[in-house]
């Protein structure tokens, strides 16, 4: 057991106090203080290891570069960040790049910073209308054939993935469909027209807020009666800017 005494920590509900914390194994297992525990510098504080659920790259390297080098290099840098854990995220490129990108995260995936939760597919599914600095002609239509050709090359690493509405079959894009077909993956939805719009609205008997608790959930409040939204675009809220919920 480890830990650190008289120090600044950062406790949920409670706020920075001082006081000591214990770790065992990579984990908090208490507060309670020993006169082993090394006492830090007043400039510091100690608060939970960041998690970051998209992230493209960072410090020169790409999850799309496809290489052990470049994760590792990604995972070094977000550690000395504060992030001990992230998704790496991929981009929209060809689906054969695509699956060498997500076999990479597989077959590299123990990492010496922080640690791949799992994976963020962020392309080739979104819209081409929204698709800011990714290139439109490497965005296809999903599948249920080649969601399960991604699924396949992360060896199940997938956790998040974003799908446009019009880009996608009819029968993707109903709740039952991924949720039953896909049960271990949290799908974002990007929404660029009114028609899908209206058409999300009819779904309204199931939310991904009812699956597993263990997902990862986040609330999109300007439609609180619709899926998980991803880049939804401003003009369907009524608004120039957008509530900073996820990566919109």
């Amino acid at each position: 057991m480890t830990g650190y005494k008289d120090t600044y920590i950062y406790i949920p509900k409670k706020g920075i106090i001082k006081g000591s914390i214990a770790f065992e194994k990579g984990k908090v297992i208490g507060y309670d203080e020993d006169s082993s525990f090394e006492k830090l510098d007043e400039n510091y504080i100690v608060i939970p290891g960041f998690i970051e659920e998209h992230i493209h790259g960072c410090n020169g390297s790409d999850t799309m570069y496809a290489t052990k080098k470049d994760l590792e290099n990604i995972s070094i840098s977000l550690l000395q960040d504060g992030v001990t854990s992230f998704y790496p995220t991929t981009m929209s490129m060809s689906l054969d790049d695509v699956k060498r990108a997500l076999n990479n995260i597989a077959q590299n995936k123990d990492l010496p910073g922080a640690n791949i939760l799992g994976i963020n597919v962020e392309g080739p599914f979104i819209c081409k209308k929204y698709c800011g600095a990714q290139d439109p002609k490497n965005i296809i239509k999903a599948t249920e054939e080649n969601i399960k050709e991604l699924i396949e090359a992360s060896s199940n690493m997938i956790k998040i993935m974003t799908i446009a509405y019009e880009e996608a079959d009819f029968d993707i894009v109903k709740f039952q469909i991924l949720s039953i077909t896909f049960p271990d993956i949290l799908f974002l939805f990007s929404i660029c027209n009114l028609e899908m719009l209206n058409f999300c609205e009819s779904f309204t008997t199931l939310s991904f807020s009812q699956e597993s608790p263990d997902k990862m959930i986040l609330d999109f409040y300007s439609f609180p009666n619709l899926p998980i939204s991803h880049h939804l675009s401003a003009e369907l809220t009524g608004c120039n800017s957008l509530p900073s919920v996820g990566h919109v």
